[in-house]
């Protein structure tokens, strides 16, 4: 029978191999605590939504990742799961620290599925960065072993001999992927608390226990997971989102990192204000009711549209026929309003070093020209760009294939709040509407206030805050928040 299994096809194996996954640990399992929660609460008249982004490079960006998300929904019919997938090819961390901007902060995750290949300073920042900006657990893949000379299912493991060998010069080749996924990645994760799925030891005991080759487990470009990679990479990594016997237990709406204003007594109404004091970067207001009056917000005294933090950029379009963003960033060394951006390019051309571009704003107007091998700074001081957060000539060079000569580039300055807000009820009965008042909010201690005009309460069931685990060391000199 084994022997019959293991017949190829063109496709790779012909049936999907039974997968043997070891236990997760309860020191890795206590890290997914929150969406353990989330998992576990709701009902089928009240499902609690949880936002899940997938996001790295072109491993996780290939259709396993959804066929997990679709096991996992159909594992918990009580929740709604909102997914997204932002991968792009070929990205690694320096790319997705910068992306992130525009692509984790303003989904505010519950998880983040995080794989991308090289490691670095730049992907330790990002894994860090999403603890320090949202209240997300992070789930970080290890790699599956490749084909390549190098490669080998009998590699050295040991982190103390990987780390020896990573003091030499130099560094020996064939060291560096171990060292990575036993090293690196071990401690990039320990860092800010995140979960590690230790990915590349499945492999090699599915491997094993099958007496296959790597090259049964991918397809033809040596890398990327076929049919069988794919089953593998989820049964793999389903075992996390199983309750380990001894977990923390975690309120998913009141702890360190989620608090919940309900009641009379917490949502004390006086005159038609309510005030609450919180800690964090994130408020939600809740309701299951309707009401024609307005609610104006009020933050530390000023209107949230009033706090520039709260503004933000979009994904900027793509480079024709890429899933690659044409520009990775915008920044700004002045207030920002909600409008769209245009930056209009000349002289693309491949076997040239730069390019000139136009900007100009909807609401700000012409704001400068550039030059993508130089320092932007927009007129308005609206638009600041860096040489290298140009994707051009990168695309170009890597992927040997021609961009257009012109090309209009397009993003969006957007405001991430609420200045005044009106309760609304959703056409589902029991179902609640959850609007965000304000995010992106420096981690800090706050004030919110809510007032009516006609000094009646409104009819809201709650306010949510959100405060992110970890504090930058350079404005506390502290790793985490109290417990």
């Amino acid at each position: 029978m084994l022997v019959a299994m293991l017949r190829t096809t063109a496709g790779g194996l012909q049936a999907l191999l039974p997968v043997t996954p070891e236990p997760v640990t309860l020191s890795q399992a206590n890290h997914l605590s929150r969406i353990h929660a989330l998992l576990g609460s709701g009902s089928l008249r009240d499902k609690t939504p949880i936002r899940i982004l997938i996001y790295g490079g072109e491993v996780i960006k290939i259709p396993w990742s959804d066929r997990l998300m679709q096991a996992l929904q159909k594992r918990h019919p009580n929740c709604t799961l909102i997914t997204t997938n932002l991968a792009v090819t070929g990205y690694q961390g320096s790319e997705l620290l910068k992306l992130a901007n525009a692509d984790i902060y303003p989904f505010y995750p519950d998880l983040v599925l995080l794989h991308a290949y090289g490691g670095g300073e730049p992907y330790r920042r990002l894994i860090r960065e999403i603890r320090e900006r949202t209240t997300a657990d992070v789930l970080v893949l290890t790699d599956h072993p490749h084909v390549h000379p190098l490669v080998s299912l009998d590699e050295e493991i040991s982190p103390a001999i990987l780390e020896q060998r990573a003091a030499e010069r130099p560094f020996p080749e064939q060291y560096w992927g171990p060292w990575l996924n036993y090293c690196l990645l071990p401690r990039f994760a320990d860092e800010a608390d995140a979960c590690l799925a230790t990915i590349r030891d499945g492999w090699k005991r599915h491997i094993r226990t099958h007496q296959l080759a790597i090259s049964n487990l991918v397809s033809d470009n040596y890398v990327m997971p076929n049919e069988q990679g794919q089953h593998l990479m989820i049964e793999l990594l389903l075992p996390y989102f199983r309750p380990v016997s001894g977990m923390t237990r975690e309120d998913p709406w009141n702890s360190a990192r989620v608090t919940t204003y309900s009641g009379e007594d917490e949502l004390n109404w006086k005159r038609g204000k309510v005030r609450i004091e919180f800690t964090g970067n994130r408020v939600e207001v809740i309701t299951d009711a309707a009401s024609d009056e307005p609610v104006s917000v009020l933050l530390d005294g000023k209107p949230p549209s009033e706090h520039p933090s709260l503004y933000g950029v979009t994904r900027c379009s793509l480079i024709p026929g890429s899933d690659w963003p044409a520009l990775l960033n915008s920044q700004s060394a002045m207030p920002l309003q909600e409008e769209e951006w245009t930056a209009s390019l000349n002289n693309v051309h491949s076997n040239r070093t730069y390019f000139t571009f136009k900007l100009a704003g909807s609401k700000t107007g012409p704001d400068g020209e550039g030059r993508s091998d130089r320092e932007f700074r927009s007129r308005s001081g609206r638009v600041l760009i860096a040489p290298d957060d140009w994707e051009i000539m990168r695309f170009a060079a890597q992927n040997r294939r021609p961009v257009p000569e012109s090309l209009e580039v397009r993003w969006k300055t957007v405001f991430r709040g609420r200045d005044e807000y009106k309760p609304t009820v959703s056409s589902t009965p029991g179902e609640f509407i959850t609007t965000v008042l304000a995010t992106g909010l420096p981690n800090q201690p706050h004030v919110l206030e809510l007032t009516t005009p006609s000094g009646r309460p409104s009819p809201i069931r709650a306010i949510r805050c959100y405060r992110p685990p970890l504090i930058p060391p350079s404005v506390s000199g502290k790793k985490r928040i109290p417990k």
